[in-house]
């Protein structure tokens, strides 16, 4: 994570939409800037453009690779 990270910044991966918009939605009443992804490679993309404080993680993504 870079140093200049935003700290309000939150990327949220999550396959399900329906989830990711409600934890969106309850987050951003909170003032918090955030970012949904839905599937791994748009994660990175998105992390790599926008460099969150935090990552909310769906560890069961079906098109991850495991570490």
């Amino acid at each position: 994570m870079s140093a200049c990270a935003d700290p309000a910044t939150i990327l949220i991966v999550e396959s399900d939409v329906m989830l990711g918009q409600v934890l969106s939605r309850a987050l951003a009443r909170e003032g918090i800037t955030l970012v949904h992804a839905v599937n791994a490679a748009q994660a990175l993309a998105l992390a790599q453009r926008h460099s969150p404080r935090l990552v909310l993680l769906d560890c069961h993504m079906r098109d991850a690779n495991p570490l």
